[in-house]
């Protein structure tokens, strides 16, 4: 096992013995299931890929468990390791199996992650400054919506349980590092919402008020549902919440999430 390796050893040896070539090797199946929500919650890690985001990552607290390299790759420096890293914690992989692990097609290094533990949010306690409740299960929008939070200063963005998992590749890539910095708390079901919900909350809805025109409670709740079936229709009708809608052309049914929550955003902000 790697950390069982003796420092001492050369570092050519010690590479040999951290290479992993076969697919049922218990490390490379557990790094493979960081590709899904599931497997990122159980196993408590997530992949971190890129440039850009491994520049953010060093910027954190996060704890890096392990750098894995392609095999092709093993020779190169790479500016993102550490000068003093510890050799039992690099692993090199065949190209086949660490491009099983790139998703993102991305060239460089790919760190794993130990996954940061989010506070339950107290959802029954009046909102402070601008808190997002998000349901969101595209981990492309899931991403773009936490930069969206990011940039507007929100005080908290509440994931439900249908959300996908805020590390998964697809979401880091459109977060570039937002996912990392967000104050993100967790929340109940969407379906367990109505008795804990306190207002005010405003809901994104295609019948609501004309959101030009709302007066943004300063502390407020907004919310986005499933893409798709948007927010239930028994939670908008309950007391202290308020229905806005952005008015758009007729020939488009509705805009994506991403852009839905950029538009609220920056309606609540010039209402301050």
């Amino acid at each position: 096992m790697a950390n069982q390796y003796d420092l001492k050893q050369p570092m050519t040896k010690l590479l040999n013995e951290a290479d992993i070539s076969s697919s049922t090797n218990a490390k490379f199946k557990t790094w493979k299931a960081l590709l899904s929500s599931q497997g990122i919650r159980k196993g408590g890690l997530f992949i971190v890929s890129g440039e850009k985001i491994l520049a953010e990552l060093t910027k954190t607290e996060l704890k890096i468990e392990s750098w894995l390299i392609r095999k092709s790759d093993a020779e190169k420096d790479f500016w993102v390791l550490p000068a003093d890293l510890d050799r039992r914690m690099k692993f090199i992989l065949t190209n086949e199996l660490f491009d099983e692990l790139n998703e993102l097609n991305v060239p460089g290094p790919l760190a794993v992650v130990s996954r940061p533990e989010h506070d339950e949010a107290d959802l029954s306690k009046p909102p402070k400054g601008l808190e997002i409740i998000l349901a969101l299960q595209d981990p492309s929008n899931l991403g773009a919506s936490l930069r969206v939070a990011e940039a507007f200063n929100a005080s908290k963005v509440i994931l439900l349980k249908e959300c996908a998992e805020p590390f998964l590749p697809k979401t880091s890539r459109t977060a570039s590092g937002s996912n990392f910095r967000v104050n993100i708390q967790k929340g109940p079901s969407i379906k367990d919402l109505r008795p804990v919900l306190a207002g005010p909350v405003v809901v994104l809805d295609m019948d609501g008020q004309d959101i030009a025109k709302l007066n943004w409670p300063k502390d407020v709740r907004l919310f986005l549902g499933v893409e798709g079936p948007g927010v239930p229709a028994e939670l908008k009708s309950q007391r202290d919440f308020i229905q806005a809608k952005i008015n758009i052309n007729s020939a488009v049914d509705s805009l994506n999430a991403m852009s839905a929550l950029s538009i609220a955003c920056f309606s609540y902000q010039s209402k301050k």
